[in-house]
C-alpha cells in the first residue's frame, strides 16, 4: 500500500492503462469518493488506510477483470 499512496488515482489510471472517468465511477461505487483526481491518494484520504487499499484493490480488478465494465 505505501507504494501506491504517494501516487494520484489519475496517475494510477495511467500506469494501468485505464479510462480515468471509468475508474473513477467504480470507485464512486464503492463509496470512495476522490475530491482531486490530481492529489496523491495520501492526500485525498491523510487519514483512511482503508479507503487507499480499496482504492487500488478496485483499480487493480478494472485492470484485470475487464467484464467489471
Amino acid at each position: 500500500m505505501m507504494t501506491f499512496e504517494h501516487f494520484s488515482i489519475q496517475q494510477i489510471a495511467e500506469q494501468l492503462n485505464l479510462s480515468l472517468p471509468i475508474l473513477l465511477n467504480e470507485l464512486s461505487q464503492a463509496q470512495i469518493n476522490i475530491t482531486d483526481s490530481h492529489r496523491t491518494l495520501r492526500e485525498n484520504f491523510p487519514l483512511n488506510d482503508e479507503k487507499i487499499f480499496a482504492a487500488i484493490t478496485i483499480a487493480l480488478k478494472v485492470r484485470f477483470n475487464p467484464t467489471l465494465l
